[in-house]
């Protein structure tokens, strides 16, 4: 079974925006902890220690610390 996953899509576009406009010295990343895991993968998560809460995107500028957290409607 497939699952829905418009937050996919928000971030696909947030990308796209960003590469489109990409500042010098900016880095950005996307932090992949969202949505369905196995119980393994979970498990080997929870093992290296990977936190729930994090925001789904970074970027970094003259060390300064940027973070967006994405939702779809649903709001999960």
């Amino acid at each position: 079974m497939r699952r829905a996953r418009p937050e996919d899509a928000i971030q696909r576009a947030v990308v796209l925006h960003y590469q489109q406009r990409r500042a010098h010295g900016v880095f950005m990343f996307s932090v992949p902890n969202g949505g369905y895991r196995r119980a393994i993968e979970a498990a080997i998560m929870s093992g290296t220690d990977t936190v729930a809460g994090v925001p789904d995107m970074i970027w970094i500028k003259d060390g300064r610390v940027y973070a967006l957290e994405l939702k779809g409607q649903a709001g999960a």
